[in-house]
């Protein structure tokens, strides 16, 4: 249910998938890729502002923008 909710994928067997894609791609930023994956559908499931994903994640704005 939280997965739903929070990322709009309906299952963590489907998350987990997509985050396989993502890590193919690990540029060993900052944040995780499981945290840039969660922040990106946070922000495009919920809408939260901006200025509140740092808040969240424990990282800079410029890190989230």
């Amino acid at each position: 249910m939280k997965t739903m909710t929070y990322t709009g994928l309906p299952t963590w067997t489907i998350f987990s998938a997509v985050l396989q894609l993502v890590r193919d791609h690990d540029t060993h930023d900052i944040m995780s890729p499981f945290q840039q994956l969660l922040l990106t559908l946070m922000k495009l499931r919920l809408n939260v502002p901006l200025a509140y994903l740092p808040h969240i994640f424990e990282v800079s704005m410029s890190t989230c923008s």
